[in-house]
């Protein structure tokens, strides 16, 4: 969890560092989406949310991958995580361009 609270003070104060990395980290980001300890899970659900609003150009070839797993957290039994995961996709709807 420590991880992705730094990760989304990389997204908001140092944009720069995230962009070179953009592939690895989109990676990394949907493998924590699917963790299976919820507390991790919702944690990237949130850094997911701050990614898609902060980042829109760069994320928009990297967002299936995550979409896919953010897709399945919104049929969690866990109601906190489901409304993170819903939260996230709205977010990627609305700041991704339409193509």
């Amino acid at each position: 969890v420590t991880g992705l609270q730094i990760f989304v003070r990389l997204i908001r104060h140092h944009p720069e560092v995230i962009d070179s990395q953009i592939h690895l980290l989109s990676v990394a980001l949907a493998r924590q989406v699917r963790n299976l300890r919820s507390q991790v899970a919702r944690a990237a659900c949130q850094a997911s949310a701050e990614f898609f609003s902060t980042h829109r150009r760069c994320i928009e070839g990297e967002a299936e991958d995550i979409a896919t797993h953010l897709l399945h957290r919104t049929a969690d039994t866990n109601k906190f995580l489901r409304a993170d995961a819903t939260q996230a996709l709205e977010s990627m709807c609305e700041n991704l361009s339409n193509a």
